[in-house]
């Protein structure tokens, strides 16, 4: 019994470890950057949502593939790519959207900049 709760628990953990990779943390904090405002809980939100759909994904295909002993056929897979390249443009697009609707509102920086800002802010803490 401990096994089968052992299982989604793992899969679960993957799922956050997955929604951590460089590419979905720089997804997120575009998402949570165009957040206008100071709207901190709302943006936790979005992140948090973002990193728990990963998880669950993880969990259900996991499950999936443990319980079948099986992978998916291939236009399941090939469906499944499909969406989500459409949620990326969707995302991407919403992103642009929120971007030019605030155009004079914020002064945008790259994100070597941004980059090069924490490496200095983290430096100077270690000395």
């Amino acid at each position: 019994m401990a096994e089968l709760l052992m299982i989604p628990l793992v899969f679960i953990l993957m799922g956050f470890r997955h929604g951590f990779d460089t590419d979905h943390v720089a997804a997120i904090a575009d998402l949570v950057g165009a957040e206008s405002g100071n709207k901190a809980g709302r943006q936790v939100k979005l992140g948090l949502m973002y990193v728990l759909g990963h998880g669950l994904i993880v969990l259900m295909l996991g499950m999936l593939a443990v319980f079948t002993g099986s992978r998916p056929p291939e236009p399941v897979l090939e469906a499944l790519e499909s969406l989500v390249g459409v949620s990326l443009v969707v995302l991407g697009a919403a992103v642009l959207i929120t971007v030019f609707r605030q155009k004079s509102k914020d002064s945008y920086v790259s994100r070597a900049a941004l980059v090069g800002d924490c490496s200095r802010v983290f430096s100077a803490r270690r000395s």
